[in-house]
């Protein structure tokens, strides 16, 4: 009842966990999510923080909110006529690109957050920042969806690890970090709650209901037609990119990495 009541005066459920009101998101798929799963769940357990573990971990990038809208249709009409334009039309170079590359922290809106560094391709900032421009027409978003300057991230731990930040970064730091390209294959969009309420596929260039945004059948013929496009190459980690302590990487190195994968983008 309460719950109900909630969502009459305030437009979302009560029950939602950190988010109150509609998400556009990129989740992690194959290898790259098995990472990230990894990396919450190896977080919480050995420093028994649960700000990202409260409900099931599902790795993900925020494009644009929590954000409210009195207009779902046209959500939903916009966020198929901005997908349509970054949708694959034949050519490798039609893919959206992101690149994940180490562990990175910052300061946000509820303290300090641990998080997988995504670097964007010009191609998602474009996509991006497009996308923010329409739904800031008819959305209240957040003030971060006003800048161009977008922190792509996948978030490991937050909330409750300000006291034990140096510790985990300290432990991360003997970790090799992960750099893997992806393809961007579906926006996801969530409503109030958590919710999928459609998913675009880039790949099929077609949105999505719920039903099909869960397919595995639907989803399994985008991931053979990503390979099929990249010749086959297997979308993984290497066996360095584990959750394990090794050897660790030069920090340079990687610098050197991201400067040069931006510029060819």
């Amino acid at each position: 009842m309460l719950n109900r009541l909630f969502q009459f005066l305030f437009g979302h459920s009560a029950r939602s966990h950190g988010q109150t009101g509609y998400l556009v998101e990129i989740r992690l798929y194959g290898p790259a999510k098995k990472f990230a799963k990894d990396a919450v769940y190896t977080i919480a357990r050995r420093f028994r923080v649960s700000g990202n573990t409260k409900k099931r971990a599902v790795p993900h990038v925020t494009l644009y909110g929590p954000f409210s809208t009195n207009d779902q249709a046209r959500l939903v009409s916009t966020i198929k006529k901005v997908c349509e334009s970054y949708s694959f039309k034949g050519k490798r170079d039609d893919l959206v690109m992101y690149r994940i590359a180490g562990f990175k922290a910052f300061h946000g809106a509820s303290g300090k957050v641990v998080c997988l560094d995504i670097i964007s391709s010009k191609k998602l900032y474009d996509l991006t920042d497009e996308l923010a421009d329409e739904l800031n027409r008819f959305c209240k978003g957040q003030p971060w969806d006003m800048r161009r300057e977008k922190l792509f991230h996948s978030t490991i731990a937050f909330r409750d690890i300000d006291r034990k930040h140096d510790a985990i970064m300290s432990y991360l730091s003997r970790i090799r970090a992960p750099l893997v390209d992806c393809p961007l294959l579906r926006l996801t969009i969530l409503r109030p709650g958590g919710k999928i309420l459609c998913e675009y596929d880039l790949i099929q260039n077609r949105i999505m209901n719920r039903d099909e945004a869960l397919d595995h059948e639907i989803f399994r013929k985008s991931v053979l037609k990503i390979k099929e496009i990249l010749n086959g190459q297997k979308l993984e980690l290497s066996s360095e990119s584990r959750i394990k302590f090794s050897k660790k990487r030069s920090k340079g190195n990687v610098k050197a990495q991201k400067r040069r994968w931006r510029r060819r983008r």
